[in-house]
């Protein structure tokens, strides 16, 4: 009795083993499935991550490039604007001296207002105007020396001499308030330089390319009369002013 008293305990330990045994193998067979499935699962993801990864990589060596296209053309667009501002430069450089030229021979121009412009005119003011058409000198730019004090000097612009008159001329391109205010100084100042002309009328003319109105009246208002250039010609612009009286 005793001995198969064991033998059935023997064979309920050998049975629960067993099915100790099963359950262990199902739950690692589950276990291993659950794991190839994570596997499989980790390596589908890495797949689309690495091909994500190329593509993305393939994308930014694409934009590399293209800037590095961009940058090239910069490069020349840059060479290209260098160039041009040299050709500006140079172009300039010629500008400018070719407008350093021409300020030259206008200044030039200038100085030669009253021998070029001014003073030809007197002779035909002198007829025209005063009625004095017999000439009996006329110089340009007539100067004047002290005999004992030789750094004393008076320079006319222009002097003509009828046969009843003495024209001075004074004759400023652009003329300036002070040139205006000098005259009164400088009419004295010719009586005493040209005393050879004091048995003769003083006919003082102011000459200039234009004149404006205030200069016009303290001229007029000085008894001077005011010389522009007209139509044709140079002209008295206050003469009648003066042939009437109204200063």
């Amino acid at each position: 009795m005793e001995v198969k008293e064991e033998v059935r305990r023997m064979s309920r330990k050998v049975a629960t083993l067993e099915d100790i045994l099963s359950d262990f193998i199902i739950i690692t067979e589950r276990d291993n499935r659950q794991l190839r499935e994570d596997l499989r699962a980790i390596g589908d993801r890495m797949e689309a991550d690495t091909a994500k990864l190329k593509a993305e990589m393939s994308e930014f060596k694409n934009e590399m490039s293209e800037f590095k296209n961009e940058m090239s053309e910069f490069k020349n667009e840059m060479s290209e604007f260098k160039n041009e501002m040299s050709e500006f430069k140079n172009e300039m450089r010629a500008s400018t001296k070719d407008l350093h030229k021409k300020v030259g021979d206008l200044s030039r121009k200038l100085g030669t207002f009253a021998e070029d412009f001014a003073a030809p005119n007197l002779p035909r003011i002198a007829g025209v105007y005063f009625h004095e058409p017999n000439v009996v000198n006329h110089f340009v730019r007539w100067t004047r020396f002290d005999p004992i004090a030789r750094a004393e000097m008076f320079e006319a612009d222009a002097i003509t001499e009828t046969e009843n008159m003495v024209f001075f001329l004074e004759a400023k391109f652009s003329p300036r308030n002070d040139d205006i205010k000098a005259m009164p100084e400088r009419i004295k100042a010719f009586r005493r330089w040209f005393p050879e002309f004091s048995n003769k009328k003083l006919v003082t003319i102011f000459a200039s390319w234009s004149i404006n109105e205030n200069h016009l009246r303290m001229l007029t208002k000085m008894g001077v009369y005011a010389m522009v250039v007209g139509e044709n010609t140079m002209e008295l612009s206050n003469f009648d002013a003066l042939k009437n009286g109204k200063k």
